[in-house]
């Protein structure tokens, strides 16, 4: 009655009698059995109080100033007394049917309930600062919250009650699992979530949205009026059900994977928008929001997407049956790439800047052409689905295989410079380019040109197709390589380049060349290479050949060389013109008739080589 010691240690079991005892600094309970252990209420609290009890006798009158640490096992009952004072820290851990009232702390609150134990808190106290929650208890654990940090683990068939009715705080973060129900979640600064199996979570959608909101979820109990200020990121699987509430606050960044048949509606973002659907996976958009500045998705899944939009980025994987529906009626984003595989569905794309686009299988990708061609296309197809209105202001790449077609609008742009390699039995169209046009054509491909247009500047293609390929022409170089069953037709009708190189091989024709300048042609095999003797003479002609195949009205005005091999034969027209200086080598069973040059002339011939010259020439 008159002495307090400052450290109190107490141990007592079976029907141990021990009353009255008290502490300053530190007191130590430790009770078994039905042992009978009384505090001397009178005396001011200890500095620190740590009670072990399994004992079915109840200890009344537990307080500390600083630190609290109640453990309960089997049916003891711990009585705290926190009318007076609310001590820094507690720390509780409780099993069985334990019961421990009047719970408090000013800093750090931390529980641990399990079995059927009974926890509660004092609400007359402000929310601790940090709260601590693990609970597997049967029994709900009531008036839960804290100023700064709050973290919940529940599982079995739990009940953690939060009282959000006037203290949020800045970061919660809930584990949850089975049967557990945990209401009136908020928070100011962070909010993270897993939820499992039938874990009932909700929201007290009262507070604003908090900066940052991360979600896990396979339950199969809807998680309500989600949102974000900043950065939402979204995880479900299984039969779960996220539902966003985007009516007045969307997300600068929005981050959503779902799988099973998770339900994900009414996504928004002003920044970044990020997607991954798989299976039967439901996620729809909140089109009512602009358009992200940035969005990319990548679906498998079996349900549509739609609403889809960005303002400078959009980037599309779709595979399996998916159906990614962009929405491009008012905004079309700068850069567009998509991928398309399977079945994927993905139309109504455009870019103002850059377009690209590859697709294999039955992919089925449309452009929009409501929209003016983008600065840059790039398509790559496999597709056995057509793509049409392909445009591009600048540079369009083209590259098909398989049984893919790719239609070019090119009825009112003509890109500066266009690439094509095409392959399969795979069909381009309407073709042009108004600086290069650069084309490799394979198998069966199909090759066409809208001749409408003024021809390129310049031109090469490379070709062992067996399709023909016709109106080719270039302003200043024309390049053409061919070999096997491939065909080339020069339209020479109204234009002739500078400079035609032409290389032949197989049984390749090549019809209707010219030049301005300079001819040069390889031919071997059974090539046939034509010339269009409609124009005046190039200024200078280089022609090497092999081929059975004779290559007729050759001229120049300037320099003329002639290399024959084999029985290759050439048809020199010397009626109207003689070149200042022709070199021939012939070799084999050539034939090289009407010879003639004004300043030099050059033969070599060798086996039964055939030359002649046009004697009605003056002598060189």
């Amino acid at each position: 009655t008159a002495i307090c010691p400052q450290n109190t240690t107490v141990i007592a079991s079976d029907t141990t009698l021990i009353s009255n005892i008290c502490a300053i600094s530190r007191l130590i309970i430790q009770a078994q059995n039905m042992a009978n252990v009384s505090i001397n209420h009178t005396w001011p609290c200890p500095q620190d109080t740590t009670i072990v009890s399994s004992s079915s006798v109840p200890i009344n009158y537990i307080c500390a100033q600083h630190t609290l640490q109640l453990t309960a096992t089997g049916l003891s009952n711990l009585i705290v007394n926190s009318s007076m004072i609310c001590p820094q820290t507690t720390n509780v851990a409780a099993s069985g049917t334990t019961l421990i009232p009047n719970l408090c702390a000013s800093s750090q609150l931390t529980i641990q309930a399990a079995n059927a134990a009974n926890i509660s808190m004092n609400h007359t106290w402000p929310c601790p600062q940090s709260t601590t929650v693990i609970s597997s208890s049967t029994i709900p654990i009531l008036n839960i919250c804290a100023n700064n940090t709050l973290t919940l683990t529940g599982s079995n068939s739990s009940n953690l009650m939060i009282d959000s009715s006037v203290v949020c705080p800045q970061t919660t973060t809930v584990k949850a699992s089975d049967a557990t129900l945990i209401p009136n979640l908020c928070a100011s600064s962070q909010l993270t979530i897993q939820a499992a199996n039938t874990a009932n979570i909700s929201m007290n959608h009262t507070w604003p949205c908090p900066q940052s909101t991360t979600i896990i979820s396979s339950s199969t109990i809807p998680i309500l009026n989600i949102c974000a200020q900043n950065t939402l990121t979204l995880t479900g699987s299984s039969s779960s059900s996220l539902v966003v509430d985007s009516t007045v606050v969307c997300p600068q960044t929005t981050t959503v994977k779902a799988s099973g048949t998770t339900l994900i509606p009414n996504l928004c973002a002003s920044s970044q928008l990020t997607i991954q659907a798989a299976n039967s996976a439901s996620v729809s958009i909140n089109n009512t929001w602009p358009c992200p500045q940035s969005t990319t998705i990548t679906s498998s899944s079996t349900i549509p997407i739609l609403n889809i939009c960005a303002q400078k980025t959009l980037k599309l994987t779709g595979s399996s049956s998916s159906n990614l529906t962009v929405d491009s009626t008012t905004v079309c984003p700068q850069n567009t790439s998509v991928v398309g595989s399977q079945s994927a569905v993905i139309p109504n794309l455009c870019a103002t800047i850059q377009l690209t686009i590859q697709t294999s299988n039955a992919a089925n990708i449309s452009i929009n052409q409501t929209w003016p061609c983008p600065k840059f296309a790039s398509i790559s197809s496999a597709s056995s689905i057509p793509i049409a209105n392909i445009c591009a202001q600048n540079t369009l790449q083209l590259t098909s295989s398989g049984t893919s077609n790719l239609t070019v609008n090119s009825t009112v742009v003509c890109p500066q410079a266009t690439t094509v390699i095409a392959s399969g039995t795979s069909l381009i169209s309407n073709l042009c380019a108004t600086s290069q046009l650069t084309i490799q054509a394979a198998n069966a491909a199909n090759i066409s040109m809208n001749h409408t247009w003024p021809c390129p500047q310049s031109t090469t293609i490379t070709s062992s197709s067996t399709i023909l390929i016709l109106n080719i022409c270039a302003q200043n170089a024309l390049t053409l390589t061919g070999s096997g069953s491939s065909g080339f037709s020069v339209d020479s009708s109204v234009m002739c380049p500078q400079t035609t190189t032409v290389i032949a091989s197989g049984n390749t024709p090549v019809l209707n060349t010219c030049a301005s300048s300079q001819l040069t042609i390889q031919a071997v095999d059974t090539a046939n290479v034509s010339i269009n003797h409609t124009w005046p003479c190039p200024q200078s002609v280089a022609i090497t050949s092999s081929s059975t195949i004779p290559i007729l009205n050759i001229c120049a005005q300037n320099t003329l060389t002639l290399t024959g091999s084999g029985s290759s034969g050439f048809g020199i027209d010397s009626s109207v013109m003689c070149p200042q200086i022709t070199a021939v080598k012939a070799s084999d069973a050539t034939l090289i008739p009407d010879l003639c040059a004004s300043s030099q002339l050059t033969i070599q011939a060798a086996n039964t080589a055939s030359i002649s010259i046009n004697n009605t020439w003056p002598c060189p």
